[in-house]
């Protein structure tokens, strides 16, 4: 049956597809739109084949791609999907793995997810991205559940791989730059290596106190110089030495006697 598809189609069963798609864990439980130019649903083989301008959404999960097969598990129920192939120039997704983290985009020109195991394959041109972290690669393996990534050459093409993963930011904070060099510290005299220094000669006045120390006291203003004091006049006491005495006067002979 092939049926042209241009609106938002609902498939059937499909609205319950995987148990784990390429999004958030609340995203399993929400619907499955699909939008393409025509649908081949075949119901005996448990494939479903949607063509020309694919595009898939559950929740945050969105798909675009040329091409999408969608494989129903071994009893062909609708609401089982096993696999899904998608093939474009090139198929892009986007899903966000946890509300916490980045948005994880991915191309290809093929990719093959397996829903079972969580597994999704890039291959040809594969590129995945999440922030700054890139890989680049012939075949890119991500797995959706241990959240590894895998990226590898295919033998005889001689192309290589290329990985840019950013280091953390939260570990390498000013990574680069170098430190300004610490203010010097004084030396103490408890550390070996301190060097001994004459102890600052203290003021008279002041006593020795426990650390920390105290605020040096503001130098005193000197006392102006009293002014001369008069010499003292000497006391009426006389000194212990007597002074000379003076000379006696000589008495007069007695009267009527001739020298």
């Amino acid at each position: 049956m092939s049926t042209p598809i241009r609106s938002l189609l609902v498939l059937l069963g499909l609205l319950c597809l995987s148990q784990t798609a390429l999004a958030l864990p609340t995203d399993r439980d929400q619907p499955i739109h699909l939008e393409a130019d025509s649908a081949d649903i075949n119901d005996h083989t448990g494939i479903s084949v949607f063509t020309g301008h694919v595009i898939l959404t559950q929740g945050s999960l969105h798909l675009w791609a040329d091409t999408l097969t969608v494989y129903h598990d071994k009893d062909h129920k609708a609401d089982k999907i096993s696999r899904m192939v998608a093939e474009g120039a090139p198929v892009r997704f986007q899903e966000q793995p946890k509300p916490e983290s980045k948005l994880v985009t991915g191309s290809a020109r093929q990719v093959d997810y397996d829903v079972t195991s969580g597994i999704v394959v890039l291959e040809n041109d594969a590129q995945l991205s999440q922030g700054e972290n890139h890989f680049r690669g012939p075949r890119i393996e991500y797995n959706r559940r241990l959240d590894l990534v895998k990226a590898s050459s295919q033998q005889g093409q001689g192309q290589r791989v290329e990985i840019t993963l950013q280091p953390n930011k939260r570990n390498n904070v000013n990574k680069g730059t170098t430190p300004a060099p610490a203010a010097p510290v004084a030396p103490t005299g408890s550390g070996p290596s301190a060097s001994p220094s004459p102890a600052a000669p203290a003021p008279a006045s002041s006593t020795p106190t426990s650390s920390p120390p105290a605020t040096p006291a503001t130098p005193a203003t000197p006392a102006t110089p009293a002014a001369p004091s008069t010499p003292e006049r000497p006391t009426s006491a006389a000194p212990t030495t007597s002074a000379p005495a003076a000379p006696a006067t000589p008495t007069a002979p007695p009267a009527g006697k001739a020298p």
